[in-house]
């Protein structure tokens, strides 16, 4: 597979500087799978009705993945091996960002169950200060190498009950870091899933220490083929807001749908001791949408 964009934005000072472009090789097969992808992110691109996550950048990402299959084995299905390197560079291909993501052992059971190992050695310069919390901040200018170690296992998803868990681990710019997290997916009929989640994160620097949580649920509920309903809350300990959002769909027919949206977040302040939930806002919206076909 080949294929490729190019993206020009403007703006009232005309300063140039405002493109994105990318290319890609793909060769999607099995049991061998190889990718290259080159991307240039100006310094003033600038997605008015979109998003970039980092601008005035060079990109290259190049990845091989071997996936090894058993023959009639009762339980493994494969073995899969992942490299997953990435280069990024700014504007005078000075490196930024260098990053190795080796997945040296993947092993996937016929139910859907898997187990992993990645091993991420990574570069870091930065171009700007970087206040990673509130009050910590790492200095411009400064690199950093460091490397990353995460094992994660999960049951198949498809059971009544299935879990989730991952742990990353290592250092981490000036100091180290840990992160925890485990999921729990419930299934108690047909056409009801719930998921519950919890993360925690443990970061200890040369410039200060700090930790943070966040916790999610999510409730879907199908009806039937033509009718859901999609429920989703989060509280993190950072910023303190927990947000629900409630998302519901009906198909008249395939092309003809009617979308209702409830958004609702609230901000955890302490008053006199005591805790309470304060309503930042609320929203709903609704969509129709109708396809004529001739």
């Amino acid at each position: 597979e080949l294929s490729g964009f190019l993206v020009n934005t403007t703006n009232p000072l005309g300063t140039g500087e405002s493109a994105a472009l990318g290319l890609r090789v793909n060769y999607p097969n099995d049991p061998l799978t190889l990718d290259l992808s080159l991307r240039e992110i100006q310094a003033n691109y600038e997605p008015a009705v979109g998003f970039v996550q980092r601008r005035g950048i060079r990109r290259l990402n190049p990845s091989m993945e071997y996936v090894l299959r058993l023959d009639d084995h009762p339980w493994i299905r494969s073995f899969q091996f992942e490299v997953d390197p990435e280069f990024i560079n700014d504007a005078n291909n000075r490196p930024l960002t260098r990053e190795f993501q080796f997945t040296p052992f993947q092993l996937n059971f016929h139910d859907g169950s898997e187990i992993q190992v990645e091993i991420t050695p990574q570069y870091e310069r930065l171009d700007e200060d970087f206040e990673i919390s509130d009050g910590i901040v790492l200095p411009e200018g400064t690199t950093h190498r460091f490397t990353r170690y995460t094992v994660s296992g999960q049951t198949a998803n498809r059971r009544s009950v299935s879990v989730q868990s991952t742990l990353t681990f290592g250092d981490f710019f000036s100091g180290r870091r840990s992160d925890y997290q485990i999921g729990v997916g419930i299934r108690p009929r047909p056409g009801v899933a719930v998921t519950l989640e919890a993360e925690h994160n443990v970061l200890v620097l040369a410039e200060g220490s700090f930790d943070t949580s966040v916790f999610r649920a999510r409730a879907n509920t199908q009806f039937s083929p033509w009718v859901s309903l999609v429920n989703n809350l989060q509280y993190d300990t950072v910023s303190g807001e927990l947000g629900w959002q409630t998302r519901f769909r009906w198909i008249r027919r395939p092309g003809n749908d009617i979308h209702v949206v409830y958004a609702q977040n609230w901000m955890d302040v302490s008053e006199d001791g005591v805790r309470r939930f304060v309503t930042l806002d609320n929203r709903a919206t609704a969509k129709v949408t109708y396809t004529l076909r001739f």
